[in-house]
């Protein structure tokens, strides 16, 4: 059991309170909102990997027109989704992006990606952007992928709570010169824009690719 499921299992109700805190430290998820484009009025946006959904609170109340559909590999997801904005997000657990293709349904208008990539293992990442690549049919939707920047002595430090905290043995940032080559290997990418989240929110960064078919 790593220490963070200790934690969890030891604070109980009072987790979420601590998760927070211990979270706030290497990100600000009102920042990520506020730094990635906001969605078309009722658009639809596919979250992988979400986890706990807080991040969803901060882009609702942005896009507050805005459906949402949360997949993850985790059987408990969207946790700490606001109550009065359930009613705006699908929960999927125990859902890979192959299991979500095989279900047919029209593409989204956004997909987000949000510290996702940096926890697949390096050797399958092609494989996951080649199962990612099954969901820009015709209107392919814009990915947006927000990661951690290595290098600093901050983003050490939050490799170091990923790896021994969180108890993530394959955990691995990337540059985002890294993750436009690696989103590349497998997607036609029109169009690539870097947000201002690394000025306001370092070691943190997104970016908004433009996806051709």
């Amino acid at each position: 059991m790593t220490p963070g499921q200790v934690a969890r299992k030891v604070l109980g109700p009072l987790f979420p309170m601590a998760g927070r805190a211990y979270r706030s430290f290497g990100v600000d998820l009102a920042k990520v909102a506020r730094s990635i484009p906001r969605l078309p009025e009722n658009a639809h946006l596919l979250d992988i990997g979400g986890g706990d959904g807080d991040l969803l609170n901060y882009i609702l109340e942005l896009n507050p027109t805005a459906r949402v559909t949360m997949i993850d590999l985790a059987a408990g997801i969207g946790a700490w989704v606001r109550p009065e904005l359930r009613e705006h997000v699908e929960v999927l657990p125990q859902t890979s992006i192959a299991d979500y293709v095989k279900l047919g349904r029209p593409a989204p208008d956004a997909i987000l990606l949000s510290d996702v990539v940096h926890h697949v293992p390096v050797d399958a990442r092609d494989e996951f952007f080649r199962d990612l690549a099954g969901l820009f049919r015709s209107n392919p939707p814009i990915l947006i992928v927000k990661e951690v920047a290595p290098g600093s002595i901050r983003a050490k430090i939050l490799f170091w709570m990923d790896r021994y905290v969180s108890g993530d043995r394959n955990v691995r940032f990337l540059s985002p010169d890294e993750l436009e080559q690696l989103v590349g290997k497998s997607l036609s990418v029109g169009g690539v824009e870097s947000t201002d989240l690394l000025q306001h929110n370092p070691p943190n960064y997104a970016l908004v690719f433009s996806i051709e078919v």
